[in-house]
């Protein structure tokens, strides 16, 4: 079942760390139908987020999404 009928991501910001890449996000999506919350087909989701990638021996190890 597929949640949404559009959606977006856009980066606006990313700081590279030792360790980790950091990523400033912007989502946004149009609902393909209604959500047990109380959200409707066709209303419009928007968050702002931040991606956390942790890497050890050039392998990503870790991924914490915040919204």
């Amino acid at each position: 079942m597929n949640c949404f009928s559009q959606r977006e991501q856009i980066i606006r910001n990313w700081d590279i760390q030792l360790d980790k890449v950091v990523i400033d996000i912007d989502y946004k999506a149009t609902l393909a139908t209604d959500l047990p919350s109380g959200m409707k087909q066709g209303d419009i989701l928007e968050i702002s987020g931040q991606s956390e990638f942790v890497f050890e021996e050039d392998k990503i190890i870790r991924i914490v999404d915040r919204a």
